[in-house]
């Protein structure tokens, strides 16, 4: 057991360098240069929103609104300036480039630490889990998002690992630990500020979990199938009560958004 535990420790701490290594050269090239393709939406969108947000912070003063688009614009109801992610907030005190590296460094290793988590709560061995982890973190998700700079996206690619990590937690040992490391993930999905992932991201939840009631309902009864159903219940409401913050005003300023309207012909 001991020896698991000292193998698992050191598979994440290996994980956790790979990320680091990746990241070398720009972080070694100047403190001005942002991971990413030049001209997209690293350097054209997330820096300026990053600099306003951690200029305001620095400052002392939340950043609610910003009087430099226009005649004004709500910052922060808006929602990919994600003011509120628990780790914009320690990073609000660095330059906003380098901010911005880390931010993405600390969550490209967070994949995968929380893929190995995931496969390991499979069952799998570790030497598949982790050769599982760094393919995962190699693979065109992450690396195409690190090249477009997509800074709201790229923290759904360590939370959804972590929300499925959570689910075969509660198929395994059905501990409130589970519960609340699911509804952690799914607010952290919703402070990120892209609500569609959050969206996708629990409906793969929701489907696993109709698939597991369906198959237990069958085997043991509707009593026993009902654990899904909580454990599913617990998260959404766990995860909307911590992403609130960010929720509500995003969800008022949606209605303003001719984008709200999903017709064809808006589609079309």
């Amino acid at each position: 057991m001991m020896f698991k535990r000292y193998g698992c420790m050191l598979i994440v701490t290996a994980l956790s360098l790979l990320a680091a290594v990746l990241f070398l050269p720009v972080l070694l090239d100047s403190v001005e240069s942002i991971i990413g393709a030049p001209q997209i939406d690293g350097l054209s969108m997330f820096y300026p929103l990053r600099a306003f947000a951690n200029q305001e912070l620095q400052s002392g003063r939340l950043p609610l609104w910003n009087p430099f688009v226009l005649c004004g614009h709500p910052f922060h109801a808006e929602g990919q300036g994600a003011v509120f992610y628990p780790l914009n907030l320690p990073l609000a005190w660095l330059p906003a480039p380098l901010a911005l590296n880390l931010f993405a460094l600390f969550h490209l290793a967070f994949a995968g630490i929380f893929f190995f988590l995931f496969m390991r709560s499979t069952g799998t061995g570790q030497a598949a889990s982790m050769f599982a982890a760094v393919v995962y973190m190699l693979s065109s998700g992450p690396l195409s998002r690190l090249y477009a700079g997509h800074f709201t996206i790229i923290p759904f690619l360590a939370l959804l690992p972590a929300l499925l990590w959570a689910w075969q937690m509660w198929c395994s040992t059905k501990a409130w630990p589970a519960i609340a490391t699911g509804g952690a993930a799914i607010g952290c999905m919703i402070l990120a500020g892209y609500p569609q992932l959050v969206l996708y991201g629990t409906m793969y939840l929701g489907w696993l979990v109709l698939v597991e009631f369906l198959r237990t309902w069958r085997k043991q009864g509707i009593g026993q199938a009902k654990s899904p159903l909580l454990f599913f219940m617990m998260v959404v409401v766990i995860g909307a009560a911590l992403g609130a913050i960010q929720l509500l005003p995003s969800y008022a300023f949606a209605g303003k958004s001719f984008r709200q309207v999903a017709s064809y012909e808006f589609i079309a």
